[in-house]
């Protein structure tokens, strides 16, 4: 048998397969099969040094980085549980900055020598007043509210948090509803007694 495939065209076209009869027509299988194993050996090998170059930036980058040596270690917790994660303290935080829209030096000071938060000092009043209503709210809570389930049995959360009277302000006004008399209020007479005229 020779190196040159021999195709018989008149078989193929009795089963109509005219498509497959062009791509049979190669001559030399060998030549064919080498030139595509010759330039998927080169695209093989383009695909791994660029990949390596990558890497290498990536590392390098990497190693640049300054290291984290993992969350800060909590200290002067006075309302949370002293073994409280960072994670979930600094939620906390987040939800309260949030409800009075403020930001974390509203309560915390800053350390000169350092120019850096100082989150364990006790030297702002706000910090004092953030841990009273935070024990204020959870009393109001415990006593007045009860944690109950839904009908699919998800806890249902109920009772007042610092959202409730703050609502993104620091420093909630308090509004006393005004007095009105005459057409758009209570009758001159006090509330029960019959308007005028109705004897």
């Amino acid at each position: 048998m020779s190196k040159y495939n021999i195709i018989d065209k008149n078989v193929l076209s009795v089963y109509n397969f005219p498509a497959l009869v062009d791509l049979l027509k190669i001559k030399n299988t060998d030549s064919y099969l080498s030139a595509s194993n010759n330039k998927f050996m080169y695209l093989k090998k383009q695909l791994i040094v660029t990949l390596g170059i990558v890497m290498v930036i990536f590392i390098s980058f990497a190693a640049t980085l300054p290291q984290q040596d993992g969350p800060p270690k909590l200290v002067n917790l006075k309302v949370f549980p002293k073994n409280t994660p960072y994670r979930v303290l600094d939620h906390q935080m987040d939800v309260w900055s949030e409800s009075l829209g403020v930001r974390c030096n509203f309560c915390h000071a800053r350390n000169d020598q350092t120019n850096k938060m100082d989150f364990a000092s006790d030297a702002k009043p706000e910090k004092t007043a953030a841990r009273q209503m935070f024990l204020m709210t959870a009393k109001i809570n415990k006593k007045f509210f009860e944690a109950k389930k839904d009908t699919l049995g998800m806890i249902i959360y109920t009772g007042v948090n610092c959202n409730t009277c703050h609502r993104g302000t620091a420093h909630p006004e308090i509004k006393l509803p005004e007095e009105h008399r005459g057409p758009a209020g209570p009758p001159l007479g006090g509330p029960g007694t019959p308007p005028p005229g109705n004897n």
